[in-house]
């Protein structure tokens, strides 16, 4: 029985990392999943960022088209990982290592020649990625055949296979609308809105409220602030003012986000691939307001190719969207098929991953 090691980090690494642990049948391959914690000074620099200026990221981005750059940012991997990687590899004795984290395959590259094992590099951004994100050691897996091209184009010698997209099984499982309200212990029978600010609580997600305190439908709005403790007594402040047909509901950092989704007729948050793809394939279309420039460019993109949810970040446009979808909840309907279509894509994700972790 060939044994497999998965290595993957916090935030949406983490998501796509558990995608590929269910992915992999227990009863053909002996599996383990190790989620590597981010060094505090990237972790605490990427709260930041995230929380108050997400656009930066466009720079660092930027950056890693560069080679020269690159080596830099190779090395600081190195020693952070290095060491915590060849100690799992030594634990396990894997026949395949599979990453969903790019800044493990310098590590995970070298560490092949020592220990004799393949190596599959899994992408967790659809379609924005650069020369840094593509390893030359291992197989990468890509989202689609745009993705594959694009690594060609910037890595000709670079092998890669077209994958789809790992989601957890959980986001699969089937529980109806009406089962997921209950459960929270929120109105079965209005409008809702699912506001996600990501694993570390964007504040972005604030300019959701003005625009439809105003609103004279019933509305209840959950609001998943993540790990930010301060967005979530602020909108807690909100839901005080808020008038009577207008529910603000506040919650914290869950593991049951797929409930949160179910529960909702339309997620409304940051393009992070993670929260796209969950919310699909709970069958809930996902509105994107912000996103984090450079590394989420593509998933405005693949929202809009896909037409699987609504697209737009000014501020008084997305208000009017918010408020026309308020006062006609129809409009929704017209996401089902593309919805359907693009879930039956990506769930064959696992089937494909089979066929190369068995050749």
């Amino acid at each position: 029985m060939k044994k497999i090691l998965i290595l993957s980090t916090i935030w949406g690494h983490k998501s796509v990392g558990k995608g590929i642990y269910d992915a992999i049948p227990g009863g053909r391959f002996e599996k383990y999943l190790e989620v590597i914690n981010v060094d505090p000074f990237s972790l605490n620099s990427y709260k930041t960022i995230y929380r108050f200026v997400p656009w930066f990221f466009g720079s660092t981005y930027q950056l890693s088209k560069f080679e020269s750059a690159n080596k830099l940012f190779d090395k600081f991997f190195e020693k952070n990982y290095f060491k915590t990687i060849e100690r799992l590899i030594k634990k396990y004795r894997p026949d395949i290592v599979i990453s969903s984290y790019f800044a493990f395959d310098s590590s995970i590259g070298k560490l092949t020649k020592k220990y004799k094992f393949r190596y599959l590099s899994a992408f967790t951004d659809p379609w924005t990625f650069s020369r840094i994100h593509i390893s030359t050691s291992g197989l990468n897996l890509v989202f689609d055949e745009k993705a594959y091209k694009k690594l060609k184009r910037l890595e000709p010698n670079a092998e890669a296979r077209i994958i789809g997209w790992f989601t957890e099984q959980k986001y699969y499982e089937g529980l109806e609308k009406t089962e997921a309200r209950k459960k929270l212990g929120i109105d079965p029978d209005i409008l809702t809105f699912c506001i996600a600010g990501g694993s570390e609580g964007t504040y972005d997600i604030l300019k959701t409220i003005n625009p439809l305190l105003n609103i004279k439908h019933d509305l209840q709005m959950l609001f998943m602030c993540g790990g930010n403790d301060y967005l979530f007594k602020l909108i807690k402040t909100f839901a005080k003012i808020a008038p009577k047909n207008i529910k603000i509901i506040p919650f914290r950092y869950t593991k049951q986000m797929e409930l949160y989704i179910k529960a909702s007729d339309l997620v409304i948050g940051k393009a992070g691939p993670s929260s796209i793809f969950e919310s699909i394939v709970c069958g809930v279309p996902f509105f994107a307001i912000t996103h984090i420039t450079g590394q989420e460019d593509g998933n405005l993109d693949l929202i809009k190719k896909y037409k699987i949810g609504i697209v737009e970040e000014n501020t008084i446009k997305a208000a009017r969207k918010m408020i026309e979808i308020v006062n006609k909840p129809s409009i929704l309907d017209s996401f089902n098929k593309p919805i359907r279509d693009c879930v039956s894509y990506i769930s064959g994700s696992g089937g494909r991953l089979l066929k190369i972790i068995s050749e």
